[in-house]
């Protein structure tokens, strides 16, 4: 996917991780120690620029998804029409004995008439209701709704961020609903009992989020009290591409079909999986296992981690996220474990995780915590930060040496004013990036213009947008991801590395 669709890694290997998620959820947990386990179920989210190619990566990689939705409906409609049928013949004839009742003045035989009426209804057989796993634009009160008719499981896939707004009250007056979100990632009941809807009562709910916004998406999210103070953006794994815009080269290739056809198999595999019941008839998931070289590479990263959220450590000012992220790594290995399994037609409980898939879990989770920091970052931006980042990237895109305040303006922010990047200017000055020179007089009739002279020092820095050599820790990060679709017998780097060669 990133070779052919020329992407950055980071949107394939996410969105694919939400896609697996959405297939293995409600069916499997991953049990770590004690009574602790964690569902698969993931909440994801790539943010990248428009032109990106967002569309075609989450369109691509969710195929299998919805072809095996129209499958399932296709299989089930004549016994849903026939089902309908009889239902409708069954009412008319519960009208017809309702009115007979409503007008005999026997009691006797209007017992009689309510007694027919009662084993008519009884006799009905519950509604089926046709297959429904991707939703892309719902409030959260439908959400709940959907959850409930289907199993408790339910996923969000979209290339744009207009959940976040619904989830904001877009449709509510401005008061945000989260409840079916926050106890959607982890398990918690949900009830809703409104007057004007039916009721909904979820017991263990499931749902997946891979959401694909653009950055600036982001910057409102993080501006919302509610999103940070009741804990929904702890629960994201967010990721801030490199882009590649500029460096592509544009020449179209297909993606082999022998590799779609895996990545389908592989879907369908873990979505055709036969989900058990419990006492009370309620969807039950069943237990993956750890091995015990997984349990001691997933433990020390918990230990780690721990770490990061002492007082002045990394991750200090936001521990809600960094206290999820153990588990985030737990459902990322349970969820590679199923993808593994389904290649290899093996049923996931019946192995446990092995060391090699809880490594590149953890690998993965690493860069994924990287950029969440980085995605926190972002957020917290005021807009002098903003500008001043937009004329850091020009000054080293273009290679500037000098500038004047207009020149900067025309470059970086085209629609105001030269006043609005003064904040910046203070900012590059203080980071010492650039530094005021003298003032320059026209020729003829203007305003003196302002120059600035940028450090030369910043000339030597690597070109952070020149990505024509990746990362060789990425790729290995990416091969298990990426490659489920053409997946081989994994056991030492040089295998994953192979595999990776398919989607690089």
């Amino acid at each position: 996917m990133v070779g052919f669709a020329e992407v950055p890694f980071e949107l394939p290997a996410l969105m694919a991780l939400g896609i697996l998620a959405t297939a293995s959820q409600k069916r499997f947990v991953i049990h770590a120690e004690g009574s602790y386990s964690e569902p698969l179920n993931l909440f994801v989210c790539p943010a990248m620029e428009p032109g990106e190619r967002k569309t075609s990566v989450v369109a691509t990689l969710s195929k299998p998804l919805r072809r095996w939705e129209n499958d399932q409906r296709t299989e089930l409609a004549p016994l849903v029409r026939e089902q309908e049928s009889h239902r409708k013949t069954a009412e008319r004839r519960i009208e017809h004995l309702r009115g007979k009742a409503a007008k005999t003045e026997d009691p006797i035989e209007r017992d009689d008439l309510q007694r027919e009426i009662d084993a008519i209804e009884r006799e009905q057989p519950p509604e089926i209701q046709l297959p429904l796993l991707v939703i892309d634009d719902c409030t959260p009160e439908h959400v709940a709704t959907l959850l409930h008719r289907h199993g408790e499981r339910l996923a969000i896939v979209t290339d744009e961020g207009g959940v976040f707004d619904i989830a904001a009250g877009r449709y509510s007056r401005g008061v945000p609903n989260l409840d079916v979100f926050l106890n959607g990632h982890s398990g918690g009941q949900t009830r809703v009992h409104r007057g004007s809807r039916e009721p909904v009562d979820l017991q263990n709910p499931c749902l997946t989020m891979a959401i694909s916004c653009q950055p600036y998406v982001l910057q409102e999210i993080g501006a919302n009290k509610a999103f940070k103070g009741r804990g929904l953006l702890a629960r994201f794994l967010f990721a801030i591409p490199t882009s590649r815009l500029g460096y592509r080269s544009l020449i179209t290739q297909e993606i082999p079909a022998t590799v779609m056809d895996r990545w389908q198999r592989v879907v369908c595999t873990l979505l055709d999986i036969d989900q058990p019941v419990d006492e009370w008839n309620q969807p039950t998931s069943r237990k993956l296992m750890l091995s015990p070289e997984s349990y001691r590479v997933w433990k020390a990263e918990q230990r780690a981690n721990e770490l990061d959220m002492r007082p002045g450590a990394l991750w200090s000012s936001n521990t809600g996220w960094a206290s999820k992220y153990p588990g985030a790594v737990l459902r990322i290995a349970g969820v590679l474990h199923c993808a593994v399994c389904a290649d290899k037609q093996r049923d996931p409980a019946s192995q446990s995780v092995d060391e090699s898939t809880m490594v590149y879990a953890v690998r993965l989770g690493q860069k994924i915590k990287s950029h969440t920091l980085k995605a926190f970052g972002m957020m917290a931006l005021t807009d002098d930060q903003k500008y001043a980042i937009r004329i850091t990237e020009w000054i080293k895109r273009d290679r500037i040496t000098e500038f004047t305040g207009r020149e900067c303006s025309i470059h970086c922010n085209s629609a105001g004013s030269v006043k609005d990047l003064d904040g910046a200017f203070e900012i590059l000055i203080d980071r010492g990036w650039v530094r005021r020179s003298s003032e320059r007089k026209p020729e003829g009739k203007g305003r003196p213009s302002h120059p600035f002279e940028v450090n030369p020092a910043i000339a030597e820095l690597d070109d952070k947008n020149d990505i024509n050599q990746p990362d060789l820790n990425e790729r290995s990060i990416l091969s298990l991801t990426s490659a489920v679709p053409a997946h081989v017998e994994l056991q030492n780097d040089s295998d994953i590395d192979w595999a990776a060669e398919t989607f690089q």
